[in-house]
């Protein structure tokens, strides 16, 4: 059964695999990986499929839309890039049926969004080192590109956009954003860092949702004190 839900996929997308361990991999919950006593899951793949991902949205946005600027660029990258849209993607796909786990996981019933968000960046990943980009770029536009086309995705507010475009102006400031990523509970802690001085911490399942979350905290103070109108 699990083969044949595999080859539909492989189908789906015209892929003829020549390493069927890495899409293995790349669906192999942690749970399962620490209940056989090794380390192979889907966290590496996914690390991989995140930056392959990010680099072939961004330069879609650049070559297709010259028109927009750097601040709508950063702010549509975000859309088609964030958790929401990748749950879609994996969702739509099916994956939820795919993934191998494991431990205290005992059902489908326990795979979460985050769960099918980190195994579409980890296909992706796969994807890339057994196709190619190209490949990978034809999945995307099948994807997350024909959802943005055809306005499928909901705009959150990009908080980080609007207040590095305020800190932009205001060029006296000095600011930068430091991350760490807390395994135990398994999420990103990012410090927003202003004039050497720690002014607020956000939390996320992804770096870029802890980003907006510390951004979203000084955006709302500076917006208070009629700093931004």
């Amino acid at each position: 059964m699990e083969k044949e839900l595999f080859d539909e996929l492989f189908k789906k997308f015209k892929i003829v695999p020549k390493a069927y361990s890495l899409y293995m991999q790349a669906f192999t919950h942690v749970s399962y990986s620490t209940q056989h006593k090794n380390n192979i899951n889907y966290e590496r793949l996914e690390f991989l499929g995140d930056a392959v991902l990010d680099k072939l949205i961004a330069n879609f946005l650049y070559q297709e839309y010259p028109s927009m600027s750097s601040g709508e660029l950063s702010t549509t990258h975000s859309l088609m890039t964030k958790g929401k849209t990748l749950t879609i993607a994996a969702d739509r796909l099916q994956f939820k049926d795919l993934i191998i786990f494991g431990g205290t996981m005992r059902s489908k019933a326990d795979i979460s969004d985050r769960i099918l968000e980190d195994v579409f960046e980890a296909f992706i990943g796969a994807v890339f080192l057994d196709q190619g980009e190209a490949k990978v770029w034809t999945i995307l536009k099948q994807t997350v590109i024909h959802y943005y086309l055809t306005n499928m995705l909901s705009k959150d507010q990009d908080y980080k956009t609007l207040l590095n475009s305020y800190f932009l102006q205001h060029r006296d400031i000095d600011f930068k954003y430091n991350s760490i990523y807390n395994r135990i509970k398994r999420e990103y802690v990012v410090e927003l860092i202003i004039d050497n001085h720690k002014s607020s911490i956000g939390r996320g399942l992804k770096i870029k949702d802890a980003e907006n979350a510390a951004a979203k905290i000084i955006y709302m103070r500076y917006k208070k004190a009629n700093k931004i109108k």
